[in-house]
């Protein structure tokens, strides 16, 4: 998409180029991979690279960033992990606000949960709809033919309540007066910037009692997982 970038590939391989000049490695590249591939590419035409900050820069040099930007990378995760894991012991809700609450700011912190009346009624018919025995199916039938919104703003499905959507309706702690955070690894690659989140197992997780109103109470919640336990032992 760099048409001035490729305009020198081009003028590189026609032999058109002694040397290329910025002045600095990003100039050509953020991403060490495509970095690499023009070094990669002026040495086979012959051409050298240099820069006004660094001087000349080779294929070896193009790696060793390579390998300072990963370090770099690991360090802002774990700087991450320690700052959203603070803010969690500290009671407040790390990342965007689980439908049935708003994200406000308090005492000049960030990360409280206010509780949106409207939806927090549909969250307690939902939990009280499964605790009498209505299948999820019925439920997110229901809901539909009433025209609630779903927490994404169009029709709800099955998986929105389940443990399929990972903190689904029907499983996410924040409803009874907890906060979560550290669910998820995240990579990111260092050569492309590309990043990519595994869920950890639950005991990994950062739990902490909240600062907000739960919308259900603790039995509530508990009882709804070990109805939801049993169904899936049964099936």
């Amino acid at each position: 998409m760099r048409t001035a970038l490729r305009q020198i590939e081009d003028a590189m391989r026609a032999g058109q180029v002694d040397a290329v000049l910025a002045t600095e490695p990003s100039r050509f590249s953020r991403r060490h991979s495509e970095l690499a591939y023009f070094i990669g590419l002026a040495e086979r035409c012959g051409v050298e690279v240099w820069t006004t900050t660094t001087g000349p820069i080779t294929n070896m040099m193009a790696v060793a960033l390579h390998m300072v930007a990963g370090l770099g990378l690991d360090d802002r995760r774990c700087h991450t992990a320690r700052r959203l894991k603070a803010v969690n012991e500290d009671g407040r809700h790390v990342g965007p606000a689980p439908y049935g609450y708003d994200v406000v700011r308090s005492g000049g912190q960030s990360g409280i949960l206010k509780i949106r009346p409207q939806e927090a009624l549909i969250v307690r018919k939902i939990y009280r709809s499964y605790l009498d025995g209505t299948s999820l199916l019925a439920i997110v039938k229901e809901l539909n033919e009433m025209r609630i919104p779903s927490p994404r703003g169009g029709k709800w499905k099955v998986t929105m309540l389940s443990k399929d959507c990972v903190l689904g309706v029907l499983h996410d702690m924040t409803y009874a007066g907890f906060v979560i955070s550290g669910m998820y690894h995240t990579f990111e690659d260092a050569t492309t910037g590309a990043r990519m989140r595994v869920l950890k197992p639950c005991a990994e997780w950062n739990i902490a009692r909240g600062r907000h109103e739960p919308i259900v109470a603790v039995e509530v919640f508990d009882a709804v997982q070990k109805r939801y336990a049993g169904e899936r032992t049964a099936a």
